[in-house]
C-alpha cells in the first residue's frame, strides 16, 4: 500500500489551525464590510463622479481602511478576552480564545494590531491617528466598563460599530448630511440587533451578572424598546428623501420597511434563544444590504 503523501507537518497544521482562528476571532468578514463600506462612500457620496482609479487605486485610502480595520479586530480580540466565561455559557462550540488561541497570544496579537494600526494612522494623516486613538480608546472601554450596563452598552456597542466608517471622512475632511443621515439608520438597526442578542444570550449574562436591559427589566419591556427602535428607524427614510432622488433607493427602503415588520412578528413570537438567532440574522442581512445600498445613491 503506498505511503500516503503528507503535506504538512504536524506544527504546520497546528499554525495554519491556529491563523485560521484568529481570522474567526477577529472576524475578518466584517472588516471587510467595513472596508468596502467606505470605499462605496468615497466613490458614491464623497466625491463628485470622480474617475474609478481615483478612489479604488488611491493607496492612502487604501491605508485608512486597514488602519481602521486593524482598530476593529483589536476591539474584537479584547471584547473576547473580557467576555469568555460568557461565551463559554451562551454558545461553547463557538469560543476560540483559551482553546485554540491562549489569553496570553491574544492578548499579545491586540498589542501588535493596535500599534501597527497606529503607526499606518501617524503616515497617512494627525487628525486620523487622533481619530483611531479614540476609537482603540473606546473599543476597550467599552468591552471593559461599559458592555455590562445595561442599554448604554447597547447603544455604546451600535455607535462604535458605526464609528468606524467615519474614518474615511476625516481623511477627506468633510462629513455630509447624507452620510451622517445613513450612520444614524445603522446606528438604529445595529442597536435593535444589539438588544436582540441580550435577549438571545440572556441566560450568559444571568450566570456572569453582565446587567444587560433583558437581565434588568424582563424580556417584555426589551421587546417593548425593540418595538420602538423599529418605528423611529422611519425617520432616517424620511431625511434622506428630502436629500437624494429616490429612485433605486426606493426599492431599499420599502424593502428595510417589509424587512422590519417582519422582525417585529418574530420578535413578537419569540420564546427560545434559537428564535433570536434566526431575527439576529436576518438584521445581519438588513445591514449588509444598508451597506450595498450606498451605491444606488
Amino acid at each position: 500500500m503506498a505511503r500516503r503523501i503528507q503535506i504538512l507537518s504536524q506544527e504546520q497544521r497546528i499554525t495554519l489551525i491556529r491563523f485560521l482562528a484568529f481570522l474567526s476571532l477577529i472576524r475578518w468578514y466584517n472588516l471587510l464590510v467595513v472596508a468596502v463600506a467606505q470605499y462605496l462612500a468615497a466613490y458614491f457620496i464623497l466625491h463628485q463622479d470622480p474617475p474609478w482609479h481615483a478612489v479604488f487605486l488611491d493607496w492612502k485610502l487604501l491605508g485608512v481602511a486597514a488602519s481602521t480595520s486593524l482598530f476593529i479586530a483589536g476591539g474584537y480580540i479584547i471584547n473576547a478576552f473580557y467576555d469568555i466565561e460568557k461565551d463559554l455559557a451562551n454558545r461553547p462550540g463557538e469560543v476560540i480564545m483559551g482553546r485554540v488561541i491562549s489569553k496570553a497570544q491574544a492578548l499579545r496579537a491586540w498589542v501588535l494590531i493596535n500599534a501597527v494600526g497606529l503607526f499606518v494612522s501617524a503616515l497617512l494623516k494627525k487628525e486620523l491617528l487622533l481619530f483611531n486613538v479614540l476609537f482603540g480608546g473606546a473599543l476597550w472601554f467599552y468591552s471593559h466598563k461599559l458592555s455590562k450596563k445595561p442599554l448604554l452598552g447597547d447603544i455604546t456597542a451600535a455607535i462604535l460599530t458605526v464609528a468606524a466608517f467615519f474614518a474615511v471622512c476625516v481623511y477627506y475632511g468633510f462629513v455630509n448630511k447624507v452620510i451622517l443621515i445613513y450612520a444614524i439608520f445603522i446606528v438604529l438597526i445595529t442597536l435593535i440587533r444589539e438588544l436582540v442578542k441580550d435577549l438571545e444570550g440572556m441566560k450568559g449574562d444571568l450566570v456572569f451578572g453582565y446587567q444587560t436591559l433583558p437581565v434588568v427589566k424582563g424580556v417584555a419591556h426589551t421587546k417593548n424598546w425593540l418595538y420602538a427602535l423599529m418605528l423611529s428607524a422611519i425617520v432616517p427614510f424620511v431625511g434622506l428623501y428630502y436629500l437624494v432622488p429616490l429612485n433605486q433607493l426606493l426599492y431599499y427602503f420599502v424593502g428595510c420597511g417589509m424587512a422590519l415588520l417582519g422582525c417585529g412578528w418574530l420578535i413578537f413570537q419569540a420564546k427560545q434563544p434559537t428564535d433570536y438567532t434566526r431575527i439576529n440574522n436576518l438584521l445581519k442581512l438588513l445591514i449588509l444590504s444598508g451597506v450595498a445600498s450606498i451605491a444606488l445613491m
